[in-house]
Protein backbone atom coordinates (compact mmCIF):
# COMPACT_ATOMS: atom_id res chain seq x y z
CA UNK A 1 0.00 0.00 0.00
CA UNK A 2 1.56 3.20 -0.98
CA UNK A 3 1.51 6.31 0.64
CA UNK A 4 1.46 8.49 -1.32
CA UNK A 5 -2.52 6.72 -2.98
CA UNK A 6 -3.23 6.75 0.40
CA UNK A 7 -2.34 10.60 0.95
CA UNK A 8 -3.89 11.72 -2.10
CA UNK A 9 -7.37 10.02 -1.18
CA UNK A 10 -7.41 12.04 1.92
CA UNK A 11 -8.81 15.77 0.50
CA UNK A 12 -11.46 13.46 -0.21
CA UNK A 13 -12.64 12.51 3.40
CA UNK A 14 -11.91 16.33 4.35
CA UNK A 15 -14.61 17.29 1.78
CA UNK A 16 -17.61 15.29 3.56
CA UNK A 17 -16.10 16.24 7.63
CA UNK A 18 -18.76 16.85 9.88
CA UNK A 19 -18.38 17.70 13.81
CA UNK A 20 -19.90 17.81 16.80
CA UNK A 21 -19.62 20.66 19.42
CA UNK A 22 -16.66 20.10 21.97
CA UNK A 23 -17.03 18.29 24.88
CA UNK A 24 -14.86 17.64 28.12
CA UNK A 25 -13.87 14.09 29.31
CA UNK A 26 -11.29 12.29 31.25
CA UNK A 27 -8.71 9.76 29.26
CA UNK A 28 -6.24 7.92 30.88
CA UNK A 29 -5.00 4.31 30.77
CA UNK A 30 -5.38 1.69 33.12
CA UNK A 31 -3.07 -0.95 33.60
CA UNK A 32 -4.24 -4.19 32.44
CA UNK A 33 -5.05 -3.08 29.15
CA UNK A 34 -2.02 -1.25 27.69
CA UNK A 35 1.51 -1.94 27.70
CA UNK A 36 3.83 1.16 27.93
CA UNK A 37 6.28 1.41 25.25
CA UNK A 38 7.70 3.94 22.74
CA UNK A 39 6.30 3.89 19.47
CA UNK A 40 9.60 3.38 16.78
CA UNK A 41 12.51 2.79 19.18
CA UNK A 42 13.47 -0.29 20.10
CA UNK A 43 10.62 -0.71 22.54
CA UNK A 44 8.81 -0.33 19.89
CA UNK A 45 4.59 0.75 20.41
CA UNK A 46 3.15 2.39 22.60
CA UNK A 47 -0.45 3.13 21.74
CA UNK A 48 -4.34 2.13 22.87
CA UNK A 49 -6.06 0.49 24.85
CA UNK A 50 -6.71 4.22 26.55
CA UNK A 51 -9.89 4.77 28.49
CA UNK A 52 -12.16 7.39 27.65
CA UNK A 53 -14.28 8.23 30.90
CA UNK A 54 -17.50 10.77 30.59
CA UNK A 55 -20.41 11.72 28.31
CA UNK A 56 -20.55 13.10 24.54
CA UNK A 57 -18.08 10.98 23.27
CA UNK A 58 -19.86 8.34 21.68
CA UNK A 59 -21.22 5.08 22.73
CA UNK A 60 -19.99 3.72 26.14
CA UNK A 61 -20.38 0.01 28.06
CA UNK A 62 -20.05 -2.23 25.21
CA UNK A 63 -18.32 -5.75 25.51
CA UNK A 64 -14.57 -4.16 25.81
CA UNK A 65 -15.66 -2.02 28.18
CA UNK A 66 -14.35 -0.96 31.50
CA UNK A 67 -17.98 0.33 32.78
CA UNK A 68 -21.14 1.67 31.60
CA UNK A 69 -19.09 5.13 31.88
CA UNK A 70 -16.53 4.69 29.59
CA UNK A 71 -15.39 3.34 26.42
CA UNK A 72 -12.00 1.96 25.49
CA UNK A 73 -9.92 3.24 21.91
CA UNK A 74 -6.87 2.94 20.17
CA UNK A 75 -5.05 6.36 18.81
CA UNK A 76 -4.54 7.30 15.10
CA UNK A 77 -1.44 9.34 14.69
CA UNK A 78 1.64 8.53 15.24
CA UNK A 79 3.21 11.52 16.12
CA UNK A 80 0.23 13.14 18.11
CA UNK A 81 0.35 12.28 21.89
CA UNK A 82 -1.20 12.48 24.79
CA UNK A 83 -0.42 13.58 28.11
CA UNK A 84 0.97 10.89 30.99
CA UNK A 85 -2.29 9.93 33.56
CA UNK A 86 -5.92 10.24 32.69
CA UNK A 87 -6.28 14.28 32.17
CA UNK A 88 -9.13 16.13 30.97
CA UNK A 89 -8.96 17.05 27.24
CA UNK A 90 -11.79 18.57 24.97
CA UNK A 91 -13.28 16.28 22.64
CA UNK A 92 -15.08 16.80 19.05
CA UNK A 93 -16.92 13.38 17.25
CA UNK A 94 -15.65 14.13 13.58
CA UNK A 95 -15.46 12.16 9.90
CA UNK A 96 -12.22 13.37 9.91
CA UNK A 97 -9.01 13.12 11.46
CA UNK A 98 -6.92 16.56 12.37
CA UNK A 99 -3.79 15.09 11.76
CA UNK A 100 -0.23 16.38 12.26
CA UNK A 101 1.09 12.38 11.30
CA UNK A 102 1.97 10.79 7.87
CA UNK A 103 -0.96 8.71 6.90
CA UNK A 104 -4.24 10.05 6.18
CA UNK A 105 -6.97 12.26 7.54
CA UNK A 106 -9.93 9.59 7.46
CA UNK A 107 -10.41 6.19 9.15
CA UNK A 108 -9.91 3.08 6.92
CA UNK A 109 -12.57 1.23 5.99
CA UNK A 110 -10.08 -2.15 8.15
CA UNK A 111 -9.83 0.22 10.85
CA UNK A 112 -13.20 0.68 11.62
CA UNK A 113 -14.25 -2.85 10.97
CA UNK A 114 -12.15 -3.87 13.65
CA UNK A 115 -12.46 -1.55 16.26
CA UNK A 116 -16.62 -2.17 15.63
CA UNK A 117 -15.69 -5.86 16.20
CA UNK A 118 -13.06 -4.78 19.21
CA UNK A 119 -15.58 -2.80 21.14
CA UNK A 120 -18.71 -5.89 20.88
CA UNK A 121 -16.24 -8.28 22.43
CA UNK A 122 -16.13 -10.13 19.26
CA UNK A 123 -12.75 -9.59 17.91
CA UNK A 124 -11.54 -12.75 17.12
CA UNK A 125 -8.09 -13.62 18.51
CA UNK A 126 -8.49 -10.30 20.90
CA UNK A 127 -7.38 -11.56 24.69
CA UNK A 128 -10.60 -9.91 27.12
CA UNK A 129 -8.99 -11.00 29.83
CA UNK A 130 -7.65 -8.14 31.92
CA UNK A 131 -3.76 -8.80 32.73
CA UNK A 132 -0.71 -9.03 30.34
CA UNK A 133 -2.54 -11.21 27.56
CA UNK A 134 -4.73 -8.41 27.14
CA UNK A 135 -2.07 -5.87 26.86
CA UNK A 136 -0.37 -7.52 24.24
CA UNK A 137 -3.56 -7.97 22.28
CA UNK A 138 -3.80 -4.40 22.14
CA UNK A 139 -0.50 -3.54 21.02
CA UNK A 140 -1.16 -5.72 18.62
CA UNK A 141 -3.98 -4.40 17.24
CA UNK A 142 -2.31 -0.72 17.78
CA UNK A 143 0.34 -1.73 15.25
CA UNK A 144 -2.34 -2.92 12.63
CA UNK A 145 -4.55 0.02 13.32
CA UNK A 146 -1.48 2.28 13.01
CA UNK A 147 -0.43 0.07 9.32
CA UNK A 148 -4.15 0.32 8.21
CA UNK A 149 -4.07 4.28 9.00
CA UNK A 150 -0.48 4.81 6.99
CA UNK A 151 1.19 5.38 9.58
CA UNK A 152 4.25 2.93 8.43
CA UNK A 153 4.07 0.70 5.64
CA UNK A 154 7.01 -1.30 4.04
CA UNK A 155 10.55 0.96 3.88
CA UNK A 156 10.66 0.26 0.33
CA UNK A 157 7.63 2.23 -1.01
CA UNK A 158 7.76 4.60 2.21
CA UNK A 159 7.45 8.17 1.67
CA UNK A 160 6.58 9.73 5.55
CA UNK A 161 9.83 10.48 6.63
CA UNK A 162 11.27 8.88 9.77
CA UNK A 163 12.77 6.24 7.96
CA UNK A 164 14.72 4.62 11.12
CA UNK A 165 11.07 4.51 13.25
CA UNK A 166 9.29 2.90 9.90
CA UNK A 167 11.96 0.03 9.79
CA UNK A 168 10.96 -0.59 13.26
CA UNK A 169 7.85 -0.72 12.77
CA UNK A 170 7.51 -2.69 9.86
CA UNK A 171 9.62 -5.29 11.68
CA UNK A 172 7.40 -5.81 14.58
CA UNK A 173 4.44 -5.39 12.45
CA UNK A 174 5.54 -8.56 10.49
CA UNK A 175 6.95 -10.45 13.53
CA UNK A 176 3.85 -10.06 15.46
CA UNK A 177 1.94 -12.82 14.66
CA UNK A 178 -1.85 -11.19 16.35
CA UNK A 179 -0.83 -8.09 14.51
CA UNK A 180 -1.09 -10.13 11.43
CA UNK A 181 -3.67 -12.52 12.16
CA UNK A 182 -5.76 -9.04 12.58
CA UNK A 183 -4.83 -7.86 9.48
CA UNK A 184 -5.25 -10.67 7.92
CA UNK A 185 -9.16 -10.53 9.08
CA UNK A 186 -9.31 -7.59 6.81
CA UNK A 187 -7.92 -8.30 4.30
CA UNK A 188 -9.52 -11.28 4.03
CA UNK A 189 -12.76 -9.46 3.92
CA UNK A 190 -11.80 -6.17 1.90
CA UNK A 191 -8.43 -6.69 0.26
CA UNK A 192 -6.98 -3.41 -1.25
CA UNK A 193 -10.28 -1.90 -0.31
CA UNK A 194 -9.46 -1.78 3.68
CA UNK A 195 -7.18 1.07 2.66
CA UNK A 196 -10.05 3.34 1.66
CA UNK A 197 -11.96 5.95 3.69
CA UNK A 198 -14.63 4.15 6.05
CA UNK A 199 -18.22 5.60 4.53
CA UNK A 200 -20.17 3.77 7.37
CA UNK A 201 -22.77 5.35 9.97
CA UNK A 202 -20.77 4.04 13.23
CA UNK A 203 -17.17 4.59 13.51
CA UNK A 204 -15.86 8.18 14.24
CA UNK A 205 -12.74 10.32 14.90
CA UNK A 206 -12.34 11.47 18.18
CA UNK A 207 -10.42 14.42 17.63
CA UNK A 208 -8.73 15.53 20.78
CA UNK A 209 -7.45 19.00 22.26
CA UNK A 210 -6.74 20.78 25.56
CA UNK A 211 -9.15 22.29 27.69
CA UNK A 212 -11.68 24.58 27.63
CA UNK A 213 -12.40 24.26 23.82
CA UNK A 214 -10.25 22.20 21.76
CA UNK A 215 -7.79 25.09 20.69
CA UNK A 216 -5.83 23.59 17.18
CA UNK A 217 -6.86 20.11 18.24
CA UNK A 218 -3.72 18.58 17.73
CA UNK A 219 -3.06 16.56 21.32
CA UNK A 220 -4.54 12.96 19.23
CA UNK A 221 -7.52 11.52 17.19
CA UNK A 222 -8.94 8.03 19.30
CA UNK A 223 -11.68 6.13 17.60
CA UNK A 224 -15.29 6.08 19.06
CA UNK A 225 -18.51 4.76 18.10
CA UNK A 226 -21.64 6.58 17.59
CA UNK A 227 -25.52 4.70 17.54
CA UNK A 228 -26.55 3.85 14.33
CA UNK A 229 -29.47 5.82 12.55
CA UNK A 230 -33.29 5.19 14.20
CA UNK A 231 -35.13 2.58 11.81
CA UNK A 232 -37.25 5.54 10.75
CA UNK A 233 -34.08 7.63 9.99
CA UNK A 234 -33.22 4.36 8.05
CA UNK A 235 -36.19 4.37 6.60
CA UNK A 236 -35.76 7.65 5.62
CA UNK A 237 -32.41 7.49 3.83
CA UNK A 238 -33.70 4.61 2.08
CA UNK A 239 -36.66 6.69 0.24
CA UNK A 240 -34.19 9.21 -0.69
CA UNK A 241 -32.18 7.14 -1.83
CA UNK A 242 -35.07 5.48 -4.32
CA UNK A 243 -35.96 8.97 -5.46
CA UNK A 244 -32.44 9.67 -6.26
CA UNK A 245 -32.05 6.00 -7.98
CA UNK A 246 -35.42 7.20 -9.97
CA UNK A 247 -34.32 10.59 -10.90
CA UNK A 248 -31.17 9.30 -12.67
CA UNK A 249 -33.36 6.72 -14.06
CA UNK A 250 -35.56 9.36 -15.80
Amino acid sequence: MKLSWIVAAAAAAAVTSSSLAATIVNIGRVSGYHESRIPGTNNTIGGGEFTVTGTGAGLRGLGSDINNNSFQTFCLELDQFLGSGARDYAVQINTTIITGSPGVAFVSQGTAWLYNQFRGGNLTGYNYTVGAGRASSASSLQLAIWFLQGQFDDPTVWAGGNTTRNSLLWTEFNNNQDAQDFFDLVDGMFGSNAFDPYTGNRVRALNVGPTPNGGNWQNQDLLTLIPLPSGGGLAAAGLLGLVALRRRRA
